[in-house]
């Protein structure tokens, strides 16, 4: 009977990854996870270490049996800019991140695990240029497993499939600074090259799609105490399309150096294909070096009336080390 019910699990989920296609998780915060999004993010912040961390948490009014979230996402990154300091406008970033998400009591787990390096490039006097190349390697797992759900014949099934393979992503970045009053990028990656498959029995699975990222931010000070933070990405993998718009105001209450200190309230909107699905509203920190921030995603998508209009909160932590920018013609990167 086990081995009924084990090739029945299995085969059911094979052809759930077939029909959907195996995709991969997103985050309402898209500077959340920087190097997750585009390998040429690496790098891309004033200082030398950064090192950060994100969890995200959805569906809260669909539990398991133990009354918890049926799906929790973390993430953590360490990258490093080096050649920083040194009279240069040029900068090699290096950085890891890494990825873990749970799904259900028939729980989905699948880890990510990213190696990036990105070379980046700049050019200009009076306003000041940058254009950067990032290239990723990536190790991915995903496994199934059943943690006693329970099957017809009332006995606790603990059943488990793992999965594994290794994928390849390429990113390109252009950064302006004009004047330190506007800062803006643009950017555009694409992942997943080698599209990985997942197989849980007999060959049987889905390949991890391919994926296109496009994404722009900007800072832009209205005033020395008042500034906007707007900010944009679409991401398109296989069949599924997504973007998210929308903009922080920030207010600046100090200054650490040339670093800004300053409490932010922001509000977007996430659309999927073609209809809105989350009104996002967030709330960001930026205090010597440390940037916290707070999101909230109101679903009000066709799936609202399953979960009363809730649909997941979000935090991320970032901690930049050495903050001070490069004073001998740098370029520097403000937090977007």
């Amino acid at each position: 009977m086990k081995t009924r019910y084990t090739t029945l699990l299995v085969l059911a989920l094979s052809a759930l990854f077939n029909y959907s296609g195996a995709q991969d998780v997103h985050f309402s915060q898209s500077q959340g996870l920087p190097l997750y999004t585009n390998p040429a993010m690496t790098g891309f912040f004033d200082g030398q270490v950064r090192v950060g961390g994100i969890f995200r948490t959805q569906n809260f009014t669909v539990k398991n049996s133990a009354g918890t979230p049926r799906y929790d996402t973390y993430g953590a990154y360490v990258d490093a800019s080096l050649l920083k300091g040194r009279g240069k406008k040029d900068y090699l970033g290096i950085g890891v991140a890494a990825t873990y998400d749970r799904a259900g009591v028939v729980s989905v787990n699948t880890t990510n695990i990213l190696l990036n390096i990105a070379y980046s490039k700049g050019f200009g006097r009076r306003i000041k240029h940058s254009i950067a190349l990032g290239l990723q390697g990536e190790f991915l797992m995903k496994g199934i497993k059943t943690n006693g759900a329970q099957f017809s014949d009332g006995i606790n099934e603990n059943l488990g499939k793992t999965s594994s393979g290794i994928d390849a992503g390429v990113g390109l970045r252009y950064h302006v600074n004009v004047r330190s009053r506007f800062n803006f990028f643009v950017a555009g990656a694409y992942t997943h090259i080698l599209q990985a498959k997942e197989n849980f029995i007999n060959g049987a699975g889905a390949k991890r799609a391919a994926k296109i990222t496009a994404q722009a931010g900007a800072v832009v000070d209205i005033t020395e105490k008042f500034n906007l933070i707007p900010s944009f990405i679409f991401t398109k993998q296989g069949s599924s399309m997504q973007s998210v718009v929308g903009t922080y105001a920030q207010y600046v209450f100090g200054f650490e150096g040339d670093e800004r200190n300053g409490i932010a309230f922001g509000l977007w909107t996430r659309i999927t294909k073609p209809y809105p699905d989350a009104i996002i509203a967030g709330v960001r920190l930026d205090f010597k070096g440390l940037q916290t921030a707070f999101t909230y995603d109101f679903n009000i998508s066709q799936l609202s009336p399953a979960t009363s209009g809730q649909g997941a909160a979000e935090l991320s932590v970032a901690y930049m080390i050495n903050t001070k920018r490069n004073k001998r013609g740098g370029i520097n990167c403000p937090r977007f």
